[in-house]
Formats: C-alpha cells, structure tokens, sequence
C-alpha cells in the first residue's frame, strides 16, 4: 500500500501536491521532498519548527494524525530513536 524508504502512499503523495508519478517516491530525495510538502501543506508551523512528535504522527496517520491514538505507538518508536541518536 505504501512505497519507497519513507513508505509514502499513493492517497499521501496526492496530498502532497508534489508533480511527477507515484513511482517516483521510489527515490529517496523525492520521497523527501513529498514529506516536506506534505507537513506544509498540513501543519507549516510544527514542520518549521522541527516538531517531531507532530510530524511523525501525521506521516502516520494524515492530516488527522494527531487526533488517532493508533499513531502514538509509531511517535513512541520514533521518539526512541531520536533519543538514541542524541546518545
């Protein structure tokens, strides 16, 4: 359902607005450049300020991430690591 290294799906990368094909998420700069439009598309404040927790979230759950409890469980691997790396 979900491709490439950030595992974006198709329903994502359309919410992302970015041009090119699906197929192209395969790539990882691309795969990048769709979550960064993506977050400013739906939350420009939290992406510009490195708002991990949000982020995550929404790259797990959509626009609505933050509302769904289904995605706490994907932000509390996230968040452990980010704190190993800091380690």
């Amino acid at each position: 359902r979900s491709i490439g290294p950030l595992q974006i799906s198709r329903a994502y990368w359309r919410d992302s607005g970015m041009e090119g094909r699906y197929e192209d998420c395969l790539d990882l700069g691309y795969a990048r450049r769709v979550v960064a439009a993506f977050m400013q598309r739906w939350r420009p404040g939290a992406w510009a300020c490195h708002d991990a927790e949000v982020i995550a979230r929404l790259h797990n759950g959509g626009p609505r991430g933050m509302q769904k409890q289904s995605t706490m469980r994907y932000w509390l691997r996230v968040k452990r690591v980010l704190e190993l790396q800091r380690h």
